[in-house]
């Protein structure tokens, strides 16, 4: 165990609308957007770092990252915290320093720059490399990290919504891939949230990661299932057994 300084941040709200940063405690669909948000809260975490470290002209290597999660009152959901930390015991000050209102300020700002840069064409990455979030010191959580869901993330904390929508072709390519594998059907035209059918009386919804589930369901037939891409697309097995 080290002794060292941390930052803490967390939503000033913690859903409402469109949107939500809550992680289901229980239940279906709990386990698998659990996953996709865990992966959208950790690598917002280290796009935090990545922006830390450029602002402070330091390593990212002498900064940690971190999601903690918190039970909400009734103990129905939790709820996100970002860490970030000195690597170093004692600490360095970096967090401190970054942790200034004016700093983090700017803090938020590289991270907007950091979005930019990582959509250029000279980034081509589908989901995280070492230009944007991976190093060495973050492997264990490399399966998890999204470049895209960092991104979305900030801009739901920060505008209130995504401002682009970074998903349509890896949505478009997933659809394939279980139209292929499974014989599914797209039924409908909408890009943003594309409808399947399973073929088993089913139909499946594919929606963002961090959409609210329950203003999501409104309007949709009993038998609609909700899919978040991430998993749609990292793990159509474990979609297609919830059908």
């Amino acid at each position: 165990m080290v002794t060292t300084d941390v930052l803490i941040a967390e939503p000033i709200e913690s859903e409402g609308g469109q949107w939500t940063h809550l992680l289901l405690a229980h239940a279906e669909p709990g386990q698998a957007i659990v996953t996709a948000r865990r992966a959208a809260w950790t690598s917002l975490a280290f796009a935090l770092r990545a922006a830390a470290a450029d602002l402070l002209e330091v390593e990212a290597r002498e900064l940690d990252a971190g999601v903690r999660l918190l039970a909400t009152g009734d103990r129905t959901n939790l709820y996100p915290e970002v860490l970030l930390t000195d690597v170093i015991e004692n600490g360095a000050g970096y967090v401190t320093e970054i942790a200034r209102p004016q700093r983090f300020g700017q803090l938020l700002n590289t991270v907007e720059a950091l979005v930019a840069d990582w959509e250029g064409t000279h980034h081509g990455c589908d989901t995280a490399c070492y230009k944007c979030l991976k190093d060495w010191s973050n492997n264990p959580y490399h399966p998890l990290l999204d470049w895209r869901l960092a991104a979305d993330t900030f801009e739901i904390l920060r505008y209130g919504a995504p401002r682009r929508d970074r998903w349509q072709s890896t949505r478009r390519a997933a659809i394939r891939a279980t139209e292929v594998a499974f014989g599914w059907t797209r039924v409908d035209s909408d890009d943003a949230e594309p409808v399947l059918d399973t073929g088993r009386g089913r139909t499946i919804r594919v929606i963002h990661p961090l959409r609210n589930y329950a203003d999501a369901l409104m309007g949709g037939s009993q038998q609609e299932l909700l899919a978040d891409i991430y998993n749609f697309d990292r793990r159509p097995g474990r979609v297609y057994l919830s059908v």
